[in-house]
């Protein structure tokens, strides 16, 4: 039986303070959170990125995509079209970093749906993982506290359309409305699908997502 990896997120931007920090404690894997700002926008700082990430090659990194408000279902067409560029461009980069894992948000950031297409969004997610697959990515959905993939039977909807695989979320699936509610188990998030189960994000609850 293969021992899942513990791994410790970059909340430290020094990568040798983190490094030292995770071999302390005992962690073996880097869970490495990309937001908006940190991505490469030339070769210049991809290769500033490539350096700092080589810091930390004893540990087994994996990625996860914090981009508010940045939906491949965004109901205008030029946002969603940005969207795209956005998520494959972060596909380029951690394939040329050598991860294999990103994990990625639908509607984060929002208060509702709102202004999001189901349809396009399933279509959209389900090209994204596909091009994902092409650097031998897999493409993880998250759950979220609210919004479409934190109600269980929607969510599973967006995990079996689009071919995604899971990172599951504890600590907003104990605060989602369906959980809460006792109309939905916690399990229910990957019922359907536990051998889609990549990661898991380990604590109590977290209600501002």
């Amino acid at each position: 039986m293969n021992l899942p990896t513990i791994a410790i997120c970059n909340f430290i931007p020094d990568t040798v303070a983190l490094r030292k920090i995770a071999a302390q404690h005992g962690f073996s894997g880097v869970d490495w959170t990309f937001k908006l700002e940190d991505i490469p926008r030339n070769q210049i700082e991809e290769s500033k990125l490539l350096r700092n990430i080589s810091m930390l090659r004893d540990f087994e990194v994996r990625y996860h995509c914090a981009f508010n408000c940045v939906d491949l279902g965004d109901e205008d067409d030029v946002k969603a079209d940005a969207a795209m560029d956005i998520f494959q461009k972060v596909c380029r980069v951690v394939s040329g970093l050598e991860g294999k894992f990103i994990t990625v948000h639908l509607g984060l950031g929002r208060t509702s749906p709102k202004g999001l297409s189901w349809n396009r969004t399933i279509c959209a997610l389900a090209d994204l993982v596909s091009y994902a697959e092409g650097f031998d990515i897999r493409l993880c959905l998250e759950n979220l506290a609210s919004g479409w993939s934190s109600r269980p039977r929607l969510f599973e909807q967006l995990i079996r359309k689009t071919g995604a695989g899971i990172t599951l979320d504890i600590g907003h699936a104990r605060v989602c409305r369906s959980v809460q509610c006792r109309t939905h188990e916690l399990e229910d998030f990957v019922l359907h699908h536990p051998e889609r189960v990549s990661n898991a994000h380990v604590y109590h609850e977290e209600v501002d997502q």
